[in-house]
């Protein structure tokens, strides 16, 4: 399977998405979304995961490509394309899907649990009810109109959402991240890290990379997923 991830900022890659898709023999390509050249065409892949960053969906004026960006997510969404957003990717789904994005409540910085809603889930998942994992947000989305919550965080409500057909999922929390990554954040938005109840000081989000791995349940998702890609070619009956 061919799957397409869309870079935002150069420090903020797939990390863990390349590994599983090593495992699993898939094709990955990373498309610096930020660097001026137009988006490949989404039927090229049979997997779109729209990654992370540091700015707003609100802050299209400052970053151009962000407009173009969108509506190209929007017709991937319409044309029933597989996708994964991730944090700002995931905003960006609930953007361009009629929903609200706002400042949350709570900056949710670190390592802090969220509670699984199985109800909300297309797929049977050996999940635990409750994870640790990675969370770095300072807004939070509504969930858009006939998608399904099934996760939530005491600081932030809506921590994920799924469509019926398990085609769209919409990931506001880090599965995906290893220390690398977390240690490159760390070093170019340190000023984010500046207390709060759900802030956690630097040495602290590091060393939780030590107990954690959420990347283990992050490939019952993406296989759920993919299980979902159809080939462009082969039409989209499922």
């Amino acid at each position: 399977m061919r799957v397409l991830a869309l870079q935002h900022v150069p420090f903020e890659g797939p990390a863990r998405l390349r590994h599983w898709c090593a495992e699993r023999g898939h094709a990955l390509t990373i498309f610096p979304a930020y660097g001026g050249v137009p988006l490949p065409p989404w039927e090229t892949a049979d997997l779109v995961v729209v990654l992370g960053g540091p700015m707003s969906v609100h802050d299209a004026a400052q970053y151009p490509w962000m407009g173009p960006e969108k509506r190209w997510l929007a017709g991937a969404l319409e044309g029933g394309h597989p996708v994964l957003g991730v944090c700002l990717g995931a905003q960006m789904i609930a953007e361009v899907s009629g929903a609200t994005v706002r400042r949350s409540p709570n900056r949710e910085i670190g390592w802090f649990p969220i509670e699984i809603e199985r109800s909300g889930l297309p797929w049977t998942l050996d999940f635990p009810r409750r994870l640790e994992v990675m969370h770095w947000h300072g807004e939070t989305f509504e969930i858009p109109r006939g998608m399904n919550r099934f996760a939530s965080s005491e600081a932030c409500a809506n921590q994920a959402f799924v469509s019926d057909d398990g085609r769209t999922l919409g990931l506001q929390c880090h599965f995906e991240w290893d220390i690398e990554t977390a240690s490159a954040l760390i070093d170019q938005c340190a000023g984010e890290l500046d207390g709060g109840t759900w802030v956690q000081r630097s040495a602290d989000i590091l060393a939780g990379f030590t107990r954690n791995d959420p990347a283990r349940y992050l490939w019952p998702l993406l296989d759920g997923m993919i299980s979902k890609a159809v080939h462009p070619k082969e039409g989209r009956d499922a």
